[in-house]
């Protein structure tokens, strides 16, 4: 008898040691839920200058003892790293090469999406291997849908340019969520883009009563009801834009919806089945630091991490299978906090009084240029300037004679008189935006203590924040194409050699 209870027992647990087995093979730890956040321009200076523009709004910088920083949700995460983010042929990089990185692990020449740099082998994403491992795969931008950034994780084309062929390999892709921005070639030699996205089962929503009635299980592109379209962009309004319509008209709250709302809708919407992997886009982070306009910047930053807490308070119900990883493609505009003129001073209330970022200036002023013609008057006239300081806070009377050289050089060269600077002089002033416009926020910018080296991108490296399963990988000094590498470890996924 008792040789048959030690038989009975040495089976029993052989049995249990077996289920337990078995049981650890199919509940491996790894992250189910990823929310991968890229602030397209954002380097730690955007990040660092919100939030001293924050605490300034809330406990004035004159004030001593107080914190001269209110910290963004991103700024609290528990890990902080930082990466490189050079592409194959040169330091400085261009969107596509950069989001290639974070999408693939890989690096790949400028302008080219999700592809090796010949410009012939695709490369597999990040997104495309959750998706074969039954995930869930959402995509979530600012700007166009069709942009380099968003692109990077479901297309694969040899120039970022090509907007009507990636937004066919949008549908394609079989993603469950786009949402945010429009596309920028809808039409073209392939077809309607939206047409064939429903031929090919997904629920197009551009109101926000069809977005809020989608439901988890249909596949959905999601565009939000107005778009600006100034230079067809299709992308959301910055921020500060929303705000001020909202302000002026409460119905518009229905037509503007924000980087947060699309992530929740995305949320609910994904998170039933075997786990899902969302990649969020500040994109107009980027476009307002080209603009050199501080206080777009700050807004569009602020409301890219209020898009974060939706990820945070998610994370609250799953709090072993989340990870939440924030980063920066690249940083734009060489943004620095301090300026020769303000010296060891800053002024960030000045940034308090616009209302309005520089693109809808650029519609005002293009509708003043068409009203007056061949007539328009020879200096700045006083409604124009009564306009300034309304919307930035400008009064043209207390502006050094500097400022007012500036202005009334930048406003005839931007209704295409001679300028008196040399065409070296001109391409520093402006760059490529609007002369009055970029003038009017670099005065402002630079009474705040607030400087700009640049129109274009520069090749800092950018931080990369994390936190939940998996997030101590991202601690130190790496470069961008770890971060698809860590988060593919993080989920249990391969990314091919």
């Amino acid at each position: 008898m008792k040789s048959n209870n030690k038989w009975f027992i040495t089976v029993s647990l052989a049995a249990l040691v077996c289920l337990m087995t078995a049981g650890a093979a199919q509940a491996v730890p790894h992250a189910k839920y990823v929310f991968l956040f890229i602030g397209d321009g954002m380097g730690s200076v955007q990040i660092n200058a919100t939030e001293a523009y924050l605490a300034n709004k809330v406990r004035r910088d004159e004030v001593g003892g107080v914190d001269k920083a209110e910290l963004l949700r991103m700024s609290k995460l528990s890990v902080q790293g930082m990466c490189t983010t050079f592409p194959y042929n040169s330091y400085i990089t261009d969107s596509a090469p950069a989001a290639t990185a974070l999408a693939t692990g890989k690096k790949t020449a400028d302008g080219v999406i999700s592809m090796d740099p010949t410009k012939t082998i695709p490369y597999a994403t990040i997104a495309e291997q959750a998706k074969a491992a039954g995930m869930k795969v959402g995509i979530i931008s600012s700007v166009s849908i069709d942009h380099a950034t968003p692109a990077c994780f479901y297309a694969h084309e040899p120039l970022r340019g090509s907007y009507h062929n990636i937004g066919h390999q949008a549908y394609a892709s079989g993603f469950d969520f786009f949402g945010g921005g429009g596309f920028k070639a809808v039409d073209g030699p392939l077809g309607n883009v939206l047409t064939a996205a429903q031929a090919a089962g997904y629920v197009v929503a551009d109101t926000k009563a069809e977005i809020d009635a989608l439901k988890p299980g249909q596949k959905a592109i999601a565009i939000n009801p107005v778009l600006d379209d100034l230079k067809n962009d299709k992308a959301l309004f910055y921020d500060i834009d929303r705000t001020y319509a909202v302000a002026n008209d409460s119905a518009q709250a229905d037509n503007h919806l924000t980087l947060a709302q699309f992530t929740s809708r995305a949320v609910s919407l994904l998170e039933k089945g075997k786990g899902f992997f969302l990649m969020v886009e500040g994109g107009k982070v980027d476009w307002a630091c080209h603009a050199n306009d501080a206080r777009t910047v700050f807004d569009d930053m602020a409301a890219f991490d209020d898009a974060i807490g939706v990820a945070l308070k998610f994370m609250h119900k799953h709090p072993r299978e989340t990870l939440i990883v924030v980063t920066g493609d690249h940083e734009t505009g060489g943004m620095t906090i301090g300026w020769a003129g303000t010296a060891y001073a800053s002024y960030f209330e000045k940034l308090e009084n616009q209302k309005i970022s520089y693109v809808e200036f650029d519609k005002i002023w293009n509708a003043y240029k068409t009203a007056c013609g061949a007539g328009c008057p020879a200096d700045l006239e006083d409604a124009l300037k009564t306009q300034i300081n309304t919307l930035f806070g400008l009064d043209y009377t207390t502006l050094n004679n500097f400022e007012k050289l500036r202005l009334e050089d930048a406003y005839d060269k931007s209704l295409g008189r001679t300028s008196p600077n040399l065409p070296e002089e001109d391409a520093l002033l402006y760059g490529t935006n609007t002369p009055l416009t970029v003038t009017i926020t670099h005065i402002l910018n630079k009474k705040a203590g607030i400087a700009w080296t640049s129109y274009a991108h520069t090749g800092v490296p950018v931080p990369v924040l994390a936190h939940g399963y998996g997030a101590g990988t991202f601690n130190g000094f790496y470069d961008n194409t770890d971060v698809a590498k860590k988060i593919a470890k993080a989920m249990r996924l391969t990314l091919p050699n």
